[in-house]
């Protein structure tokens, strides 16, 4: 790593000197995590705290008709490597990516690199997760005409199976901005290679998002997707989303938050996989962020239905949130390990709140915590004889992102 970082400050220097405009920052990012049911309801023994960091180096360069980018990092939980260490393995490369820029209406990027459309239901950064998400892509973009874009990306896997998760994958996105409406239209062809047989099956998502301004102080915004094709299984794929958001400005610093999401599940009796798939998004930004539904889980099972409201404060640099969701399967039957199907009530209620402060331009101070108090949400995740149905979790965030130096020609 030392070599690595050598190289690249030595590297960092030369094109400062010699050629024009360089950006390096860092990162770091430590957060503490106290974790009493998180992801499943608490029993014995899931109860787990520690402190993890990121630390990220960040270089881009901007040249002519060339943009590179390159992100290196470190992610650890603290305790988990000797004081006297001679190496380990947590480094990698988060980005590595160069850019072509034929004209001011076309380029072709390569490498690895994070891909974020719309909110991050399809395609999302994961940047709540430590290690975060990126994907090696070749991704031709197209800007034909004023306020709206065309992107085509590709990715090709070839080496291990079930290393990335999928082993061929292309997708087309639009997005076309108006003075108070704007909408994305994408679609997903989705390529995964089955373990067993070896055979590639490929499902495809097609949907659209959209935001608009009803007036000055109020906000909506939504989305629908559509998934078919096949699993990994071999099964046909029949599933959905919807969304629909709306954000009310009460005051300068008061902002109200209503919305509701169906994501389509399977039912114990269901030939076809009718479970939606989010893919690739940030799944922690949405469902509650005590990360029971789609974070890593409850994929290909009974689906969601997600009635939120919160409430959220600003001033200067403090901010401060609080949020509830209501959740009820869209299936309402499961099958138990036995293959007895079993009746599902509501699964429970999650409330989520934040304090933020931003200490400077480069440091920040945050504190999360989230409730769960499950109903049925203990038969959904296989536990029984819990000792209770109230989950908790709490993150201490202190976020460190200066800009180390910025040069130009």
């Amino acid at each position: 790593m030392k070599t690595i970082l050598s190289f690249i400050g030595i590297t960092a220097l030369f094109i400062n000197y010699t050629y024009g405009q360089l950006t390096l920052e860092a990162e770091l990012r430590p957060r503490y995590g106290y974790l009493h049911g998180y992801k499943t309801v608490y029993s014995s023994g899931d109860l787990s705290s520690g402190i993890t960091q990121r630390s990220r180096l960040n270089m881009g360069f901007k040249k002519d008709k060339l943009l590179l980018k390159l992100v290196v990092q470190d992610i650890r939980t603290w305790g988990d490597v000797r004081t006297l260490n001679l190496s380990d393995d947590h480094f990698s490369i988060h980005e590595a990516w160069g850019e072509v820029l034929f004209s001011d209406k076309i380029s072709l990027k390569l490498g690895r690199q994070e891909l974020n459309y719309d909110d991050q239901r399809i395609f999302g950064s994961v940047n709540w997760a430590q290690q975060g998400r990126s994907h090696d892509v070749a991704l031709f973009k197209i800007n034909p005409v004023k306020n709206t874009k065309f992107h085509f990306g590709f990715a090709i896997n070839e080496d291990k199976v079930n290393v990335a998760p999928y082993k061929y994958m292309q997708y087309l996105w639009f997005h076309s901005v108006y003075e108070k409406f704007n909408f994305s239209i994408l679609f997903l062809n989705n390529g995964v290679e089955s373990a067993a047989t070896g055979n590639t099956h490929y499902g495809q998502t097609l949907g659209t998002h959209f935001n608009t301004n009803l007036s000055d102080k109020t906000k909506l915004s939504g989305s629908f997707y559509y998934q078919f094709g096949k699993d990994v299984a071999n099964r046909d794929i029949s599933a959905m989303e919807y969304k629909i958001d709306a954000k009310f400005l009460a005051s300068q610093n008061w902002t109200a938050l209503i919305g509701y999401e169906h994501l389509s599940g399977t039912g114990a009796n269901d030939t076809k996989n009718k479970s939606f798939n989010p893919l690739y998004g940030t799944n922690h930004k949405f469902n509650g962020w005590m990360d029971y539904f789609y974070v890593g889980n409850h994929i290909n099972n009974v689906g969601l239905n997600d009635f939120n409201a919160g409430l959220i404060y600003k001033e200067n640099k403090f901010s401060a949130g609080l949020f509830g969701h209501y959740f009820t399967p869209d299936a309402k039957d499961m099958l138990d390990a036995s293959g007895n199907p079993i009746k599902l009530g509501d699964l429970g209620i999650e409330l989520d709140f934040f304090f933020n402060y931003k200490f400077s331009k480069d440091i920040s101070f945050r504190f999360d915590q989230g409730f769960m108090f499950s109903n049925d949400l203990d038969i959904l995740k296989g536990k029984s004889n819990l000792p209770s149905k109230n989950n908790l979790v709490t993150w201490i965030t202190v976020h460190f992102k200066p800009t180390l130096f910025k040069s130009g020609s």
